[in-house]
């Protein structure tokens, strides 16, 4: 590993992003991959296509793989999706290809009717849920910003007549993984907006729903969903607010910078108990908690673990062996709460995307006011 490996497996990518540019000059194609994998960590979508662009193709198959993938990600997150299929397909994403060639010319999310939307939770705890309308049906879904996708269960997307290309694999909590559907939806929509060509996942979710939520949900807005807005879960008022991309957050709030890794990884910097920094995935999806975490975190910030009330939780692969913590306090930023209830994943990676990982930043965590999400400034703004 070399030191730009080093420093960018740690987060310090202003200094990663120097090393990287000394060994590119130097004529290295792995460096020039890292400053566009660094561009694309940042959102920084012309400065990673012009690192990607001027890579010399080479020999190295690796070298390739990771070029192509990486254009994949930043032309999905263009919804350049003519130019992402063939790069899907070279990776062995041919779901995911097909269904890109599938979005009609006219182009994916087009945003009709209002072009902002207030949609009320019908309940906020453990997490929140809202209705929306999908292919005319109303449907129930979750909101969990560690999802990828709008995922929608398996039995309503057949009912309402969802179109599927194949599988992909997932990964959920506890790095536990599972295959689902590629999907498109016609139209989507929330208050007065009509969202068409939404691309979608599809999968069984009546497991988890049940066992985590006590009912049985149509689906979850993941990510990739919210990335096309200026996007606020606000909790205090109990609503989601989705507002054009360029907008500003129309609260007073904290900025937090973040960072957008592979298809759908909200990360940003934090501490526990005073421990820190760490690098956190902000991940809204953990029911009723405020942070998760494995060993790693559990060592270095002096958690103790009470054997007796490890359980059984629910994931979206499966069931995960869990033990909750008590954490005196967790920081994002700024911004501090405490005591937060926080739970061990023996199972939890410690790394993604190359990157060190200390945790998940949850529910609890911002239940008290609001987190909107702001992929153009590419910063949390919390209250």
């Amino acid at each position: 590993m070399t030191r730009g490996d080093e420093l960018l497996r740690r987060a310090a990518f202003d200094e990663a992003g120097a090393w990287f540019e000394d060994a590119a000059a130097g004529g290295s194609a792995e460096a020039r991959l890292k400053l566009g994998e660094i561009a694309l960590l940042r959102n920084d979508l012309a400065e990673a296509e012009s690192h990607l662009v001027k890579l010399v193709p080479s020999d190295d198959e690796a070298i390739v793989a990771e070029r192509d993938r990486f254009l994949a990600e930043m032309w999905t997150r263009q919804d350049r999706f003519g130019e992402a299929a063939p790069r899907e397909r070279a990776i062995g994403q041919d779901a995911r290809a097909d269904r890109a060639e599938a979005i009609p010319e006219t182009g994916a999310y087009l945003v009709s009717g209002a072009d902002n939307a207030v949609v009320p939770f019908v309940r906020t705890d453990p997490l929140p849920v809202l209705e929306a309308t999908v292919h005319g049906e109303t449907a129930k879904l979750f909101i969990d910003t560690g999802a990828w996708e709008l995922i929608l269960d398996d039995r309503f997307a057949e009912r309402v007549g969802i179109r599927t290309f194949g599988a992909v694999r997932g990964q959920f909590a506890g790095g536990r993984t599972a295959d689902v559907e590629v999907g498109l939806a016609d139209v989507v929509s929330l208050d007065s907006m009509d969202v068409r060509n939404v691309p979608v996942h599809v999968k069984a979710m009546e497991p988890m729903t049940r066992s985590v939520l006590g009912e049985e949900l149509d689906g979850v807005i993941g990510t990739v969903f919210l990335y096309h807005f200026l996007s606020t879960l606000d909790y205090a008022t109990g609503a989601l607010r989705l507002e054009p991309r360029g907008s500003r957050p129309s609260t007073v709030a904290q900025a937090v910078p973040f960072w957008l890794a592979g298809r759908h990884f909200v990360l940003a910097q934090g501490e526990v108990n005073g421990h820190g920094p760490m690098l956190f995935h902000i991940d809204t999806g953990l029911a009723g908690g405020g942070f998760l975490c494995g060993p790693s975190t559990i060592e270095r910030a002096g958690i103790a673990l009470d054997e007796t009330r490890a359980a059984e939780g629910m994931g979206g692969g499966g069931p995960v062996r869990v033990i909750p913590v008590d954490i005196e306090q967790l920081a994002l930023g700024p911004v501090r709460r405490g005591p937060v209830q926080g739970i061990f994943a023996e199972a939890h990676p410690s790394e993604a995307y190359g990157l060190e990982l200390g945790g998940i930043v949850s529910h609890q965590f911002f239940r008290e006011g609001s987190v909107a999400f702001d992929f153009d400034r590419m910063r949390l703004h919390i209250t």
